[in-house]
Formats: structure tokens, sequence, C-alpha cells
């Protein structure tokens, strides 16, 4: 299985590297609009002195728990181009019966998706430091100084790494649910651009339930990951008692096991040999 992935990432950065050029420049752009966008945030939420000035570490917090335009459109959708078509493409160049063999098995073939999908959430997570403190650094945002992002205050004895911690397993389980769904969603309509077609709507439906403050929107994929609007962090997240970071938690692990049975179904239903006749 071990070179089966090994095998699988090769293929995939070979075929995906100009896409994930592409990415990082967008990435880099979101970077750079988060600077102004987190520190008027926390100016709306009346936590920052006048004259103050946003470090790196309020910055980087900001950025991972900027709801609306960052965290519930743009990392979603980002990461829905990179996976939409990790199966997909095996069926339309014609090599998924050579894969299979390869796999031995159609259940090692799905795992070793998901193994992709996983370590595509962790480089994204590594993109998006990357490009962060490409921009603070270019723009220079001290990397010291007075912290005032409501993550800190909320708890004055948890360190600065342990709110890191927290905020970024949270991302990469979530990006992680993102890419089964994603991947199912293509696989399922047999079109990557369905898929992100539909993360896209998925990223409307979110902000609209933000902005009229639905109580909905805690039921929602993209409000999972988002640690800042967890109950723990009322008034600024949502104020329902069950609404937890181990809520969340189980819901995208509940998440990944169901698309991951999803895709198992649809595979064990697909009948390989018509690809081949086919080609």
């Amino acid at each position: 299985m071990i070179v089966l992935f090994l095998f699988e990432v090769t293929k995939y950065l070979n075929n995906h590297w100009k896409r994930l050029s592409v990415i990082t420049g967008i990435l880099i752009l979101t970077a750079i609009f988060s600077k102004k966008n987190v520190y008027v945030l926390l100016e709306l939420y009346d936590l920052v002195p006048e004259g103050a000035i946003l470090t790196v570490q309020d910055y980087l917090v900001g950025l991972f728990n900027s709801a609306q335009f960052v965290m519930f459109f743009i990392f979603p959708v980002l990461f829905a181009v990179l996976i939409a078509d990790l199966i997909t493409v095996d069926f339309d160049d014609g090599f998924i019966h050579m894969i299979l063999a390869r796999a031995e098995s159609r259940f090692h073939y799905i795992i070793t998706k998901c193994g992709v999908i996983l370590m595509m959430a962790v480089l994204f997570t590594c993109l998006v430091i990357a490009t962060a403190l490409l921009v603070a650094t270019v723009f220079r945002i001290p990397f010291s100084g007075d912290r005032y992002h409501y993550l800190f205050l909320a708890d004055h004895n948890a360190s600065s790494l342990f709110i890191y911690f927290i905020i970024l397993s949270s991302f990469i389980l979530g990006l992680t649910f993102i890419g089964m769904l994603t991947l199912v969603l293509s696989v399922y309509t047999r079109g990557a651009g369905v898929a992100v077609g539909v993360m896209i709507l998925l990223g409307f439906i979110h902000n609209v339930f933000y902005v009229i403050d639905s109580p909905f929107l805690l039921w929602l994929p993209f409000t999972q990951y988002v640690v800042g609007i967890h109950e723990a962090y009322a008034p600024f997240g949502i104020p329902v008692s069950y609404f937890t970071s181990a809520f969340s938690s189980l819901y995208l692990l509940i998440g990944i096991i169901f698309t991951f049975g999803l895709l198992m179904g649809k595979m064990r239903s697909c009948d390989i040999n018509r690809v081949r006749s086919s080609e």
C-alpha cells in the first residue's frame, strides 16, 4: 500500500503542479486581504485599543477564524479544486484497471485516495501558513507584542502553541472532510466541475446563514472547522451550549466515515470492465 501511496502522490504532483502554483498565488492574495480584514474585525468587536498594532499572532489566528469570505468560501473552494478529480481522472484517462491491479483491492484504492486527501490537507495548511508569514514579512507585521484576538483573551493561561494546535488540527480535519465530500460529489456525478460548483454553492449558503444569524449554521459542514465560532467564545461564537469543539470533531469524523462508505459503495458497484472495453 505504501508503494501505491507514493505512486499516487507522484502522479498527483506531476499532473497538478500548475494548479498548485495558481492556488498558492490566490492564497497570497487572500493573505494580503486578511491583513486588513483581521484588524477591521477586531476593531468592530472593540478588542483593539486605539493605535494598537496587529501582531503576527493575532494575524494568523484571525486568518484561520475569518468565517465569511475566507473560511466559508475561499479555503473550501480552493481545496475542492485541488481534490475534485482525484478519482474521476483515473476513469477519464482509462488507467483505473491498471491502478486497481496495483492496489490489489478497491478498498486499498479508496484508502490510498483518502491518504492523498489527508496529505493535501496538511500541505494546504502549510501553504496557508507560509503565504501568511510571507505577507507578514513583506508588510513588516511585528512577530511580538500584545495579543488582542478573542481566542487569546478567552483563556489567558493558554499558550500560543496550544491555541495554534487546536486551530490547525481542526483545520486539517475539516479540510479532510471537505475533500472527502468533494470526492463523493465528483464520483457520483462523474464531474469534478459539478463537485466544485456544489462547494461554491455551499459557501454562499454558509455566508447567507451567517449574515442572517440562522441557528442552522451550526449544522453546516464548513462551520465545524472554525474554532472561534464555537460556544466557548460567545458572544463572538454561536451561543448554543452543545456547539463545542468536541461536537465539531465528532461531526467531522462521522462525516469522513460516512463519505468513505459512500465511496466504497460506488466503487464496488462500478463495472471496471466497461471502462476497459470503452478505451
